[in-house]
């Protein structure tokens, strides 16, 4: 597969559906460098005049902190007592610390808009490599990750 070059075009329609008009859908995969790329690609183009991240509301004003501080990373931790702490990396190649950052140089709201539920089981996401969006068609993509998210596997993935 060739490596992404400035002159490669992604069908944003595909990557980033619109679900309802004016209101945009883009998934990713946390702590992932290929989608920080992405995400970076789909704000400059659609250019939103506010971007939402799957992160606590309560946590907003640390992530507000911690993305102004990029490149230096910084940890958003959240701690209940009698619970294991929740840490989030704020590193230049983590896709919604990107879409914070564009969000911050396009002087442009920055949200997180996920509700602070703790998750009662912790489980690991069966994702395929994010790079691969470079090479197929993103709502392709888009299905691979929702048939692993509902426990699909097909022998041509």
């Amino acid at each position: 597969m060739n490596a992404p070059s400035s002159n490669t075009t992604l069908d944003i329609d595909a990557l980033a559906p619109e679900v309802v008009p004016g209101i945009r859908v883009m998934p990713v995969v946390h702590a992932r460098v290929e989608m920080a790329a992405l995400v970076r690609v789909a704000l400059d183009a659609i250019s939103p005049a506010a971007v939402a991240v799957e992160l606590p509301t309560t946590l907003e004003g640390a992530v507000h902190n911690a993305v102004r501080r990029l490149p230096q990373i910084s940890l958003v931790i959240a701690e209940a007592p009698d619970e294991e702490a929740l840490v989030w990396i704020v590193a230049p190649g983590d896709p919604f610390a990107e879409a914070m950052r564009w969000a911050y140089e396009a002087g442009v709201r920055g949200a997180c808009v996920d509700p602070d539920i703790r998750y009662v089981e912790r489980h690991r996401d069966p994702v395929p490599d994010p790079y691969v969006v470079w090479g197929m068609d993103p709502s392709r993509y888009l299905d691979l990750l929702r048939d692993g998210a509902q426990g699909k596997t097909s022998s041509t993935d």
